[in-house]
């Protein structure tokens, strides 16, 4: 029933698994607090601790789901994938972080970014996901636009970032 706790799978691709995240580690905070990490994130504003790590976790209990992304090879936590649900209206916000710094530009944040896309859209319930970023965010305009999402919308001048305006680009990618 409509009660029923989402069941968070664990998904394989090529070089990771995505496993269902359900407590946070010291290594998070460790990204959370990394100014290049969150440079582009509304995480940037925020002061973390292992409790206010623990609260958005338990925010994701529920339709939503919340992944660690592991590589396989290295054996190593290099990041999160996220999708909050909009159960009545049946769409998926996304999000990702690869908190693993020297992870960058190997293609991870779009593999692991289509499989959790992929599984929301096939098995996880929901006819549409959603993604905003930064429009200054490069790496994750290429993700979303390799991804199979389409620019919906701009909101302009948004963000503040290092103290001037940046606009945010809606993606959208239907079932």
């Amino acid at each position: 029933g409509a009660d029923e706790e989402a069941v968070t799978p664990t998904i394989a691709t090529a070089r990771l698994v995505l496993r269902p995240l359900r407590k946070p580690s010291a290594r998070n905070l460790g990204w959370l607090r990394d100014a290049d990490v969150v440079q582009f994130s509304e995480q940037r504003h925020r002061q973390h601790t292992l409790s206010t790590q623990l609260r958005y976790v338990d925010g994701f209990k529920g339709k939503s789901r919340l992944w660690a992304i592991w590589h396989v090879m290295d054996n190593e936590y290099i990041g999160n994938v996220s999708a909050t649900c909009d159960e009545p209206n049946g769409v998926a916000d996304m999000g990702i972080m690869i908190g693993e710094t020297r992870y960058w530009g190997k293609g991870y944040a779009g593999e692991a970014w289509k499989a959790a896309c992929d599984h929301m859209l096939h098995a996880g319930g929901v006819r549409k996901l959603e993604a905003g970023c930064m429009r200054s965010n490069v790496f994750m305009v290429k993700i979303n636009q390799g991804s199979g999402f389409r620019q919906e919308g701009e909101l302009l001048n948004h963000f503040l970032l290092k103290g001037g305006p940046v606009s945010a680009l809606l993606f959208g990618r239907a079932r």
